[in-house]
């Protein structure tokens, strides 16, 4: 996109989940903080920061979504809506349906964290995502430690049926989509096999047709990975139109990059677009999501929980019990207060 420029301060060492800074350039900044774990891994974070400007940003971007002061002065927010759609380039796009108590609940959430009045635990939220993917990557970290590599696998999954327009992603909870996921695994036979599975969701935005696109990121046995293969046998795992195969397993080699990709704070824009050969590419980095798109989306996840959008099978729970870092990445995940 225009006006949007990615740089990287290693190109070694990519940060995974960092968000872009509040000019719109994807800054992918570097602390390195220590894990408690056996693994003395060093992990890749954004900074408390860099977090702070991110929830900055999107606190102005809500502000911009919604009528000035409160005030139903909607003919004044057309005109801004208007203004948006030619600077971002997007006159094909009609505005999305933003729910304006929904929207002015999360700034409260997001101004509260910034301020540090009080924490506000959300998905929505940069500097909250932070706190939250140490823990449950840190928890991941210790709890696979005693599976070699060569065991393990991480993957993507894809499904044509995950793509939703942004009224009918208003109309979907991450639960539902977790829960056709976790059917067709179960279909698949996936869940049936021995072995640690973990899948987080995530999204991106694809501005041509304006349609928001849903995904999973997991981790599991190789022999559960390669499992998911028999999910071509079920509806939508199909090849996309820009050739991306529905499934893609990849070996593990480096727990802490690879890992820390499986759970992101931010969701980017990635454009489909014709190229001179007459095929459809689908841009290879990913930009900032155009402000009232972008405002939807966090309105979306702030209604959704971690456990909302995670499937954890095979780890841990409160019938079988498991290992002690199995519970911890339980816990970590859904918060629950379990007895001894």
């Amino acid at each position: 996109m225009p006006g949007i420029k990615i740089t990287r301060q290693r190109r070694s060492r990519q940060t995974v989940g960092v968000a872009p800074s509040h000019h719109g350039e994807v800054r992918l900044t570097e602390e390195v903080s220590r894990i408690d774990t056996p693994l003395a891994s060093v992990e890749w974070f954004e900074t408390v920061a860099d977090s702070a400007r991110e929830d900055k940003h999107r606190i102005k971007a809500i502000n911009y979504s919604l009528p000035l002061n409160g005030a139903p002065d909607w003919v004044d927010l057309k005109v801004r809506r208007a203004v948006w759609q030619i600077k971002h380039r997007v006159l094909h796009l009609p505005p999305p349906p933003i729910d304006a108590d929904a929207a002015n609940s999360l700034l409260q959430k997001l101004q509260s964290n910034v301020a540090e009045e009080s924490f506000e635990p959300t998905l929505a939220s940069s500097l909250s995502m932070r706190r939250t993917r140490k823990k449950v990557i840190g928890a991941l970290l210790r709890a696979l430690e005693h599976i070699p590599d060569a065991d393990l696998r991480a993957f993507t999954v894809l499904n044509r049926n995950w793509v939703f327009t942004p009224e009918q992603l208003n109309s979907i909870s991450a639960s539902t989509l977790k829960n056709r996921f976790r059917t067709h695994l179960k279909r698949a036979g996936v869940l049936d096999l021995p072995g640690v599975f973990i899948a987080f969701l995530h999204g991106e935005f694809e501005p041509s047709a304006g349609v928001y696109v849903i995904h999973f990121h997991g981790v599991s046995t190789a022999e559960k990975a390669e499992a998911l293969r028999g999910l071509k046998s079920q509806p939508g795992y199909v090849q996309s139109a820009t050739g991306a195969a529905p499934i893609k397993i990849q070996r593990v080699n480096d727990r802490v990059t690879q890992f820390t990709y499986l759970l992101k704070s931010f969701w980017p824009q990635k454009a489909v677009r014709r190229c001179s050969d007459g095929e459809e590419r689908r841009d290879r980095h990913g930009s900032r999501i155009p402000g009232l798109f972008q405002t939807q989306y966090l309105v979306w996840l702030n209604q959704q929980s971690l456990g909302d959008i995670t499937i954890l099978s095979d780890a841990w729970s409160r019938r079988n019990g498991g290992s002690p870092a199995m519970r911890e990445l339980y816990l970590s995940i859904y918060q629950r207060r379990v007895d001894e």
